[in-house]
């Protein structure tokens, strides 16, 4: 972290990560024990603004890139192109042979306040695909999403009563 100014920070961060399988992706019934760990690098970068009132207003941008992630080849049922449904078939074994990257940013405006009004706004867009290493198929992963919006505020009535609502 670094002060840029009194009222302005920037932080960044990096990882490198691993996600060892299972015991069902290494021993179950469509186990395989020469399973690899699942490997990551992930960075990012923020910069964190004070304003008045107990309020802020923070920008990250990530990147993450993984390898060897986990996928049972045809286990998944699939809509076929003339509009019929082929289940999956139940004896796809794992293998480590997909690669993925991940980059978005997030907003957030926060204000922390002990009496009023608390809570956060904050709008995040993201990509996350995966390329399969030996079909060649590219495809966008389950937990991709594009825009996201949530919402949290919480008003003190009193030293003992609240009224909160997300979104």
């Amino acid at each position: 972290q670094l002060s840029v100014t009194s009222r302005t920070r920037l932080r960044g961060g990096a990882g490198i990560y691993r996600q060892f399988p299972s015991l069902g992706q290494l021993n179950g019934i469509n186990g395989n024990a020469r399973l690899d760990p699942e490997r990551a690098t992930h960075a990012d970068v923020t910069l964190v603004q004070s304003l008045p009132r107990s309020t802020t207003v923070q920008v990250t941008g990530f990147r993450r890139a993984e390898a060897g992630v986990l996928r049972a080849t045809g286990a998944e049922p699939r809509r076929l192109a003339n509009g019929t449904i082929e289940l999956g078939r139940g004896d796809a074994r794992w293998t480590n042979r997909l690669t993925g990257h991940a980059r978005g940013v997030e907003a957030v405006v926060r204000r922390d306040a002990a009496a009023g009004l608390s809570g956060w706004v904050a709008y995040a867009y993201a990509k996350h695909h995966y390329d399969d290493v030996v079909t060649g198929e590219r495809f966008w992963s389950d937990s991709d999403q594009r825009h996201t919006f949530s919402a949290y505020g919480l008003y003190r009535l009193s030293n003992r009563t609240s009224v909160g609502a997300k979104f």
